[in-house]
């Protein structure tokens, strides 16, 4: 099966798990992409063999009512 993760920023020490969610995903065979906007991952040993796209600063994600405002 093939997924699709997104996260505003990946590798924050206080979303951890989001890193071994994904870790979980792959070690069941299923093909994981990860789509972020930022990324604080720094090391190899952390993150290796997944496709990862950082979303270029310029393509901010909404937040808070533009959010809301976007979707309608």
């Amino acid at each position: 099966m093939r997924i699709l993760i997104a996260c505003p920023t990946l590798g924050v020490s206080s979303e951890v798990w989001i890193l071994r969610q994904i870790d979980g995903l792959v070690g069941l065979g299923h093909d994981v992409s990860v789509l972020c906007w930022q990324s604080k991952v720094y090391t190899p040993q952390d993150f290796t063999d997944r496709p990862v796209l950082v979303v270029p600063k310029g393509m901010k994600m909404y937040t808070g009512l533009r959010r809301w405002i976007q979707r309608l």
